[in-house]
């Protein structure tokens, strides 16, 4: 499960929380649950998320050219 768009996790409404299930999930190669160092992953919605005041895009060029490999392997659609 997805959540987005939320402040506080233990409020079961927020006017801009979106959540969405999902099974594809890819965590970065050298994530350390210890330190949590390299917490992020990509995870592939089952359809797109709203785009609101709490939710929006972050693209580097990094991302951009980690997105457009995914978009290769047909796993992620991101319009970039």
């Amino acid at each position: 499960m997805v959540r987005m768009g939320t402040l506080n996790f233990n409020l079961a409404t927020e006017p801009n929380r979106v959540t969405m299930n999902t099974n594809i999930l890819v965590v970065h190669n050298l994530y350390n649950d210890t330190s949590k160092f390299n917490d992020v992953a990509l995870v592939k919605l089952p359809s797109d998320a709203p785009i609101n005041g709490r939710i929006f895009l972050i693209i580097s060029d990094k991302m951009r050219a980690l997105a457009t490999i995914f978009i290769n392997k047909r796993l992620f659609k991101l319009a970039v």
